[in-house]
């Protein structure tokens, strides 16, 4: 139902095709056989085919080759009732082939590319989860006759598309949290073709969670990343503007300071460069963690002096602060510098 497989001599003879042209054109393939193939293309479209075969005839490629890789074009061909029919045609050059002698054709419904097309977009576009999921069950639908898809992201959502129909069982193909079932007749072995749109349901949806979860990610490291800087800023505020008040007092007040308010200045501001310096080390080391090329030297570490170390460079900002110590000695299990 998705595509067609045509054999054409040189001349554009169809020498053979398979059965499946009758669900997108109404011709059987005994119609078609014998019939030159231009003679079904609208003539609007003729240039875009004879563009297409002479940059194969000039460029060969080994039989086996999937044609959908190379050229392709959109045209529209004659169908039965006497419409047109707007179809996907790539070809393959088989001419030297002595097995084969001629063009190979794949020609497809527009649908399907639509319908990739939208998924690709959504992906593009950052569309929820839900939405590619449901894009995926549809294109997988409409390729099996409009049989009930399910397809799934495991923990993020669900897609559905088709109808249930009686007598039929679920094929369901999984990848890693991604999962896409579709109800195929209970009688009959599924086809390879079949397990193969499957498969590539499920590496398409796989695509859409793999970047989502990446994306993720990313949004949280930014998140981590700006909540650090905000609170390293704020606490660089402090010891900034002291450095700089103590400056201007020693630079514009030298006359009428002791030499003790000298020496009093000079060790603050001593201090409040080391502790700049520290916040910036500080800063380094959690970037480093966030990107996981460091780890945290966890050991056992006593609480009260680890406070009582934050609580002395609240004393150095002037603040007047209270405390008591615990009576049991607590401990923590963590990275004293980082923490």
């Amino acid at each position: 139902m998705a595509y067609v497989t045509a054999l054409a001599s040189v001349d554009m003879t169809i020498e053979w095709i398979s059965p499946s042209v009758r669900d997108l054109t109404g011709w059987t393939a005994e119609q078609l056989i014998g019939a030159n193939a231009i003679e079904f293309v609208h003539p609007d479209d003729l240039p875009s085919v004879a563009r297409l075969v002479e940059a194969e005839r000039n460029d060969p490629h080994p039989y086996g080759v999937d044609p959908a890789r190379f050229t392709v074009n959109r045209i529209r061909f004659r169908s039965a009732d006497g419409g047109w029919r707007s179809l996907d045609i790539a070809a393959n050059n088989q001419i030297e082939n002595p097995a084969v002698r001629g063009f190979v054709f794949i020609m497809s419904e527009t649908t399907v590319q639509r319908l990739k097309d939208e998924i690709y977009d959504a992906m593009a576009s950052g569309e929820p989860i839900g939405v590619i999921a449901s894009k995926v069950a549809e294109l997988v639908s409409w390729q099996t006759e409009h049989s009930f898809v399910q397809a799934t992201a495991r923990g993020l959502a669900e897609g559905v598309a088709g109808e249930h129909r009686a007598g039929t069982e679920l094929i369901a193909v999984e990848l890693g949290d991604v999962v896409v079932a579709a109800e195929h007749p209970a009688d009959l072995a599924p086809s390879e073709w079949f397990r193969l749109l499957l498969d590539r349901a499920v590496g398409l949806l796989n695509v859409a969670v793999t970047r989502h979860h990446g994306e993720q990610a990313l949004r949280r490291r930014i998140d981590e990343k700006t909540a650090i800087i905000s609170a390293v800023s704020h606490d660089l505020r402090s010891p900034i503007a002291a450095i700089q008040l103590m400056s201007t007092l020693l630079g514009g007040n030298g006359d009428t300071l002791t030499d003790d308010q000298r020496r009093e200045l000079v060790t603050r501001i001593n201090a409040d460069a080391q502790r700049t310096s520290r916040l910036l080390a500080d800063l380094t080391s959690v970037d480093r963690l966030l990107h996981g090329s460091t780890e945290p030297s966890l050991q056992r570490v006593a609480l009260w002096p680890l406070i009582g170390r934050v609580l002395a460079d609240l004393d150095a900002d002037g603040r007047a602060v209270t405390s008591t110590p615990p009576v049991d000695e607590a401990a923590i299990h963590a990275d004293p510098v980082l923490t």
